[in-house]
């Protein structure tokens, strides 16, 4: 309520060390620390508890936004989402951050991989700006800037108002 997530990340620390088992606790916890900008510990949360219940979308959501928020070389924790996007196709939501965490990284070697999960997206949610701005950045990495420009404009054209689109 007042944005005090340091706070609340050392209360949701001392509780979840009380019930370690209690997944609300620990998902409290993921929020404060992404809160309070600690991305790379509320990804570890996150995906524990996504490897506890790998069904759960929820917790892929708070895991892709905690991987894109990273700003570090250590990703560890951010495969438990792309094995969640490959093991669940019809989350375009998911496959969206694990595609986005993909070219965070710029790692060309799952460049394959980030197509594949997009090319979903885009099937499942094909009214979505972010599935084409994110496939048009892909195309960009491999040096396919012509082909990006038709992707852009449908983002553009979905989500006018979008400054990452224009840029």
């Amino acid at each position: 309520k007042h944005w005090s997530f340091d706070a609340a990340a050392k209360i949701y620390e001392y509780s979840v060390a009380k019930y370690a088992s209690s997944r609300r606790l620990q998902t409290g916890l993921g929020i404060a620390l992404y809160g309070d900008a600690h991305y790379d510990e509320a990804a570890k949360v996150f995906a524990n508890l996504l490897a506890s219940v790998p069904n759960q979308a929820s917790y892929a959501k708070f895991l892709g936004q905690s991987c894109v928020a990273m700003k570090t070389e250590s990703r560890e924790d951010c495969e438990v989402l792309l094995n969640y996007a490959q093991r669940h196709p019809a989350d375009a939501l998911a496959a969206r951050l694990a595609a986005a965490t993909i070219l965070e990284q710029h790692d060309s070697a799952q460049f394959d991989l980030a197509q594949r999960v997009l090319e979903r997206a885009i099937a499942e949610d094909p009214g979505s700006a972010d599935g084409y701005y994110r496939m048009g950045v892909l195309d960009q990495e491999r040096g396919k800037w012509s082909e990006s420009v038709t992707l852009l404009k449908k983002a553009s054209a979905l989500n006018p108002r979008s400054s990452k689109t224009h840029l």
